[in-house]
């Protein structure tokens, strides 16, 4: 139910963050509660790297749901922290390059791309002026 909170735990070393609809969630180091209707857009924003199984939705990620006292803890969900050194050797990128194809697993590069910091043809005279003679 949307407004419920239950207990999660960052297993990293560093808060995370997750947004939801704009809004942005702080996760701080170990237990803290949050709404349940965010846990989801956390858990999908803060994989473990290297995680992801290609050929299934399942990945591990850094925010883990704690179970309600009395009950077990289940294996999906692990408490322990993760080491920042441990984190910086891990690949860059979600998917588990072991589990696929050997022919897909090679000829990988990193490509980097720029992304538009603003709408072209909205450019701003260079100087802020606009010129009067344009409209003559």
């Amino acid at each position: 139910m949307i407004g419920d909170n239950v207990q999660v735990f960052n297993r990293a070393p560093f808060p995370l963050t997750a947004i939801k609809d704009g809004r942005s969630y702080r996760i701080p180091v170990g237990r803290s509660w949050m709404r349940t209707d965010v846990i989801p857009f956390a858990k999908a924003q803060n994989p473990i790297m290297g995680s992801e199984d290609p050929t299934s939705p399942y990945f591990e990620s850094l925010v883990s749901v704690v179970a309600p006292e009395g009950r077990e803890q289940p294996e999906s969900e692990p408490l322990d922290p993760i080491p920042q050194a441990v984190l910086d050797a891990l690949p860059k990128e979600r998917l588990n390059r072991n589990l696929m194809d050997s022919d897909r697993q090679q000829n990988v590069e990193e490509v980097k791309t720029t992304f538009p910091t603003r709408r072209v043809g909205m450019e701003a005279p260079s100087d802020g002026m606009i010129d009067p003679g344009k409209f003559n």
